[in-house]
């Protein structure tokens, strides 16, 4: 039975990225994923990195968010150094919109709270508009990152096996602790020290395997791709849970729904009306059709916090999943720490809150067409 030091189950871009941390540290590392790798949530993402959340469920998520969003830089710069693709990492900075002059001070005064100066709103298409502009906020592309991020790990040793799915966990349990043992799949058995689930939406499916309770909802997100004729470099624009992403080749994506439909992919003539009502208001010029149009599953949490840690009993199964919207912003700074978890290193925050053990509020995901 072939052996390794860590098995990672989910290639999406957390899957990769702690793939990568552990490669990094020596670890024998395999990845499996059910089909192409980053072909989920990773791969339907704008690409948005703020330097905060304005919609953080608690003090200690906002205090992950700052870490994550910080090591993003020096992340960038490791990956393009070791495989020398450009990812069209960027600061572009953000203009964010309010409906009453109530949202808008609100929107500024916790911008502020939070050390960031709030600019005027710097487009002339939304001089009449209520915002304000945030110059700190980056952005990237997702599906050159995923790129990126492969192409490091397989410089690294990681071996990736794609199309394959893990079906079953054989476990053994002592007075003290369960042990999982061997990963199965539906083409063989592999044997490690180390496991850790990092299946997104898929987290709750694969947990049921080793009996332990990880809920977690698919909520679909649909994306528009438009490239206009007359492309103007705007950023990002962004009102309640809508946005406008330009990109550095001239196209802009439009998002997003929220929609709790199981997992159920594909994109709906209400759900392409909605965004492109939001994009025509906003330029009225975007009247072409979106070249290309696509939805993602965002894994959501019960309480809206990931899953970072131990699961159940176990002594050596791990998770770092159920980041929802924000699976790009965190990826490097929560596969950093359940890295340095998992070998045992002094961790830089305390995970105690993300425990996949913690008890569970009522579910508050909010789902819109």
């Amino acid at each position: 039975m072939r052996t390794y030091d860590c098995i990672i189950i989910g290639g999406g871009i957390v899957g990769l990225t702690t793939a990568w941390e552990l490669s990094r540290r020596g670890l024998k590392t395999l990845l499996f994923d059910r089909q192409d790798v980053g072909r989920e949530a990773s791969w339907a993402a704008a690409g948005m990195l703020p330097p905060i959340d304005i919609d953080a469920p608690t003090p200690e998520f906002q205090q992950l968010f700052r870490y994550s969003s910080q090591r993003w830089p020096n992340h960038v710069q490791e990956l393009q150094s070791q495989t020398g693709l450009e990812t069209d990492y960027r600061q572009c900075g953000s203009s964010l919109l309010y409906n009453s002059p109530e949202q808008l001070a609100s929107g500024q005064a916790f911008w502020q709270a939070h050390g960031f100066q709030t600019e005027s709103l710097q487009l002339p298409n939304l001089k009449d508009r209520l915002g304000f502009h945030i110059k700190e906020h980056r952005q990237l592309n997702p599906r050159l990152h995923l790129s990126s991020l492969s192409q490091a790990c397989l410089k690294q040793g990681v071996l990736i096996n794609a199309h394959e799915e893990v079906v079953a966990f054989r476990t053994t349990t002592s007075s003290r602790n369960e042990h999982a043992e061997v990963v199965v799949t539906n083409q063989g058995e592999y044997a490690s020290a180390l496991v850790l689930i990092a299946g997104g939406s898929w987290t709750e499916r694969i947990g049921k395997l080793a009996n332990v309770q990880l809920p977690t909802t698919p909520i679909r997100g649909q994306i528009l791709l438009l490239k206009p004729p007359k492309f103007q470099d705007s950023g990002i624009i962004e009102r309640k849970q809508q946005y406008i992403v330009a990109r550095p080749d001239g196209t802009v994506v439009i998002g997003s729904t929220m929609e709790d439909v199981g997992f159920e992919h594909g994109v709906t003539e209400q759900g392409t009306k909605s965004l492109l009502d939001f994009a025509h208001e906003v330029f009225p010029e975007y009247l072409d059709a979106p070249t290309e149009k696509w939805s993602g599953l965002r894994p959501a949490t019960p309480d809206g916090l990931p899953w970072l840690g131990r699961a159940g009993n176990f002594d050596n199964l791990w998770v770092c999943s159920g980041h929802f919207r924000n699976g790009i912003l965190l990826s490097p700074g929560t596969a950093h720490l359940i890295a340095q978890a998992m070998l045992h290193e002094q961790i830089d925050l305390d995970l105690t809150p993300f425990s996949p053990n913690r008890p569970l509020a009522s579910p508050e995901v909010i789902a819109s067409p």
